[in-house]
């Protein structure tokens, strides 16, 4: 699976994952924008805006490009990370937050193990 359709499979598990938990909301996917969000979610009391990362944490340029962009009171600005093997984690975003204590907070992802050939494990008989 190249980048590409794994980051497209992860935001739209992510808009079912907020459809099914915000109630009411809908969801925007923002594809082939190269924005700083890629998806908009609105329900009655709250606007999300989502950049969603698959088995890493956002860059500095990207936690910049997210601080600067202006939003209106009350719309919350979220990084979602997403790895292979576990829920969506959503880091969420504040203005008055400089790079060097956003980033001190993020845990390293979650890395898979890597597949072993068959038998190399096993012991000698």
């Amino acid at each position: 699976m190249n980048a590409k359709s794994k980051g497209t499979r992860i935001e739209r598990q992510l808009i079912e994952y907020l459809e099914a938990n915000l109630t009411p909301t809908r969801c925007i996917r923002s594809a082939g924008s190269h924005g700083p969000f890629d998806i908009v979610a609105f329900s009655n009391f709250e606007v999300g805006l989502y950049q969603v990362k698959a088995n890493h944490n956002p860059t500095r340029e990207e936690f910049l490009a997210m601080q600067q962009f202006p939003v209106p009171y009350g719309v919350v600005k979220s990084f979602v990370r997403k790895d292979d093997r576990c829920d969506f984690e959503f880091l969420h975003f504040n203005n008055r937050d400089t790079w060097e204590n956003w980033s001190a907070i993020l845990k390293p992802p979650v890395r898979p193990r890597r597949p072993t050939k068959r038998g190399q494990n096993r012991p000698a008989r």
